[in-house]
C-alpha cells in the first residue's frame, strides 16, 4: 500500500531543496549588499563631480518603473518636480 522506498528518495530531495534555496539565500544577500556598496561608493564618486542627482533621477524612474497604476501619476509629478522643471532643486543636466 505503502511504498517506505519513495519516503527515502523524498527525504534526499527535501535536504537538497532546502541546501539549495540557503546557497540562493546566500548568494542573493552577497549580489544586494554588493549593489548597495556599489551604488554607495558610485553615489560618493558622483558627489565629487557635482552630479549626485544624475543617480538620484535613475532610482526614482526605476522605482517609478516598478510601482502600481494608483501611485504613477504621483511619482511622475514629484520626479518632474524633483529632477525636470525648470529651477528643480536637483535639476539633471
Amino acid at each position: 500500500m505503502f511504498n517506505h522506498g519513495n519516503n527515502h528518495l523524498m527525504l534526499f530531495y527535501d535536504i537538497d531543496v532546502r541546501k539549495k534555496k540557503r546557497k540562493f539565500i546566500k548568494k542573493r544577500k552577497f549580489f544586494l549588499k554588493f549593489y548597495l556598496d556599489g551604488q554607495a561608493l558610485f553615489r560618493a564618486f558622483l558627489r565629487t563631480e557635482f552630479s549626485e542627482e544624475n543617480l538620484e533621477f535613475w532610482l526614482a524612474c526605476d522605482e517609478f518603473r516598478l510601482c502600481k497604476e494608483p501611485k504613477r501619476s504621483g511619482k511622475a509629478k514629484k520626479i518632474y518636480m524633483d529632477f525636470i522643471a525648470i529651477g528643480a532643486p536637483k535639476q539633471v543636466k
